[in-house]
């Protein structure tokens, strides 16, 4: 069994929390907790991972001027 291992950073300032772990065409759908660099605010945006470094990336910031939760992803 390979052991889990951080792939990216994804909250520089704290703890990311990723949610919701949803699979999508074979990829990996989650949200996790960031910080907006312009407003402050802490938010959540929606993440898609291949199961590498450089394919994991952040799809939307769902709001920057305040706190968002997306949850229940259904494909």
């Amino acid at each position: 069994m390979t052991q889990p291992a951080l792939l990216k950073d994804i909250n520089l300032r704290g703890n990311s929390n990723p949610k919701n772990l949803t699979n999508f065409n074979g990829q990996l759908a989650f949200s996790a907790t960031e910080k907006d660099q312009q407003t402050g605010f802490k938010t959540r945006g929606l993440w898609l991972s291949d199961g590498s470094r450089n394919g994991t990336r952040k799809i939307k910031t769902i709001n920057t001027y305040q706190e968002a939760h997306p949850y229940n992803f259904q494909v």
